[in-house]
């Protein structure tokens, strides 16, 4: 008995000192911690809040950018002589010109941080809106708009990654799918500004020139969001996930500060005390280039951050998520814009023969701007506000059913079904005979729109490296706002003409779109391209970790 109460002691001294050890390691790999698990640890709450009340702020000024030409052009097209082959240029400056600033401002955003490029364009757009409301012809306002698409292009891009490199990847996916409601909250906004200030009779000259009317003070009001926005970012810390690519030590302090606000601890306690840093491969790439000048270091980086995207193994994702958004934005910017004015040409009908039913062909027959000042005057009807206000609501309850979807389903489900079904409503609208078919058709478009072009951002920021991740949200904005442009033109040449082929052509392209949604890859393969860009440090992660786990 005494020999077996030995051997039990000396067990149970062997299984304490085995336990300790494993603590001990167990406690060291607290300490070491990859940016995933660090934010995981930081907890959810107060500072999460702010941040998404501030990219709220960034998105309501990107939607209301994005979608004010609805409002504005035919409130100003007495006063400036518009024609809708002008209206449909000036949406379309406004998307050459994100067009053209998509890749600038994504790459500087992955070089600079997103910070600075949020800040700093969401400013100078609020300076640019306000001198838009001085414009007196069509060249001066087609001038205004294509710069605000380039500056606001930032925000429009960047707004969800900046958002999403503060969340752990089990809320990551749901804050972006919830953000996009603050987008859609523009449809609301727009239709009830509209409602109040456009009926205004006001006119105020100063010298020949008008610098007040009810369409300017409209425009000066959707530069407040700019402005509140731009302080805001100001006062919050950069991106962690894109400080940990450069100095895992500033990314800690921010997670710190996370933590602390999120928990009401000291920083102190947080418990990660080294960050791991996975994406070093990123700046061993130019680091050969740190004693060439400026100009050169960034012509060779944006070099780096695009051929990136174009090559093994990202490019054949890159591809096919350009596909989608090229697709997805040939429909909502595109079609989208012009619903008002649809909405608007039924109820003008049905007011004339209120038993009568049109079609779409007949409606192209209708020209609601005219060309003889004298007799022109812009008309506001309390049913059209109506209508699109309820084109809003659709909106934000697609993104609140997405958002609740998110996590639930693979990643491409979400993209694919509200890509056919937008397909679907767009092409009944030929089949619609009045303006309450036309507004239930309109509401499930601008509802799936909506939905899949927050799920493609979605996709986006799980699918690719963290290094590239803003050059590729802007890479597929290019391609999608190359399709807005395209698909204004065609609505502004075809909407006096014919515009049922465009209502089908639409139709056509977002078909297109639900086909490629099909090759997005499951959520198991998604990480296959990341492991290609940082294979080297995450295999050293999994040796220690392994070394761990196995005892």
């Amino acid at each position: 008995m005494q020999l077996v109460s030995v051997d039990l002691d000396s067990v149970t001294s062997t299984r304490m000192n085995a336990t300790n050890v494993v603590c001990e390691r167990l406690s060291v790999a607290s300490e070491n911690a990859d940016l995933d698990k660090a934010l995981t640890l930081t907890n959810y709450g107060r500072f999460h809040y702010k941040i998404i009340a501030s990219c709220a702020f960034c998105l309501i000024s990107a939607g209301l950018q994005n979608s004010l030409s609805a409002y504005v052009l035919p409130a100003a097209h007495c006063e400036l002589h518009l024609q809708s082959t002008q209206i449909g240029f000036i949406n379309a400056a406004f998307l050459i010109g994100g067009t053209c600033s998509s890749f600038l401002w994504g790459v500087i955003a992955d070089l600079t941080g997103r910070k600075k490029v949020l800040a700093i364009t969401l400013l100078l757009d609020a300076l640019v809106t306000l001198l838009c409301t001085l414009m007196q012809d069509f060249i001066g306002l087609l001038l205004c708009r294509f710069i605000n698409g380039f500056l606001i292009g930032g925000p429009g891009s960047l707004t969800f990654t900046y958002l999403a490199e503060f969340h752990a990847p089990h809320h990551r996916s749901k804050s972006i799918y919830y953000s996009g409601i603050f987008f859609s909250i523009a449809w609301l906004l727009l239709p009830a500004i509209a409602r109040i200030v456009l009926p205004l009779e006001i006119e105020i000259i100063f010298k020949g020139f008008i610098i007040c009317s009810s369409w300017r003070l409209f425009l000066a009001l959707l530069a407040i969001p700019d402005l509140i926005a731009g302080v805001w970012i100001l006062y919050l810390p950069e991106s962690p996930k894109y400080l940990a690519t450069g100095d895992p030590k500033k990314a800690l302090i921010v997670l710190k500060q996370m933590f602390s606000l999120n928990t009401g601890k000291d920083e102190s306690e947080f418990p990660v005390k080294n960050l791991i840093n996975d994406v070093q491969i990123f700046n061993a790439t130019t680091n050969g280039v740190n004693c060439r000048g400026k100009a050169a270091r960034l012509i060779e980086d944006v070099y780096s951050q695009i051929s990136k995207l174009h090559r093994a193994p990202l490019l054949f994702m890159t591809i096919i998520i350009s596909g989608i958004m090229f697709s997805n934005m040939f429909g909502y910017f595109g079609l989208g814009l012009w619903l008002p004015e649809l909405i608007a040409r039924f109820q003008e009908f049905q007011e004339v023969h209120p038993n009568a039913s049109v079609t779409l062909h007949r409606l192209t027959n209708i020209t609601r701007v005219k060309t003889n000042n004298e007799s022109c005057s812009p008309e506001f009807d309390n049913s059209l506000f109506e209508s699109t206000t309820a084109m809003g609501i659709s909106s934000i309850v697609g993104n609140i059913l997405s958002g609740w979807f998110a996590g639930k389903f693979e990643h491409k489900v979400i993209p694919l079904v509200s890509m056919f079904f937008g397909a679907v409503s767009a092409g009944s609208i030929y089949w619609t005979r009045s303006s309450l078919q036309n507004l239930i058709a309109s509401c499930v478009f601008q509802a799936t729109m909506t939905t899949a072009n927050v799920s493609i951002g979605c996709l986006i920021v799980e699918l690719f490296p963290t290094t590239v991740n803003a050059i590729a949200i802007c890479t597929a904005m290019f391609a999608g706002r190359i399709g807005a442009i395209f698909s204004n033109v065609i609505f502004g040449y075809l909407m006096d003409l014919n515009c049922e082929i465009a209502i089908f052509v639409v139709s056509g392209i977002l078909f297109l779109g639900t086909i490629l949604c099909l090759k997005i890859p499951d959520s198991g393969e998604e990480g296959s391209d990341k492991e290609d860009e940082t294979s080297y440090n995450k295999n050293n992660v999994e040796v220690s970790v392994i070394s761990i786990t196995s005892l």
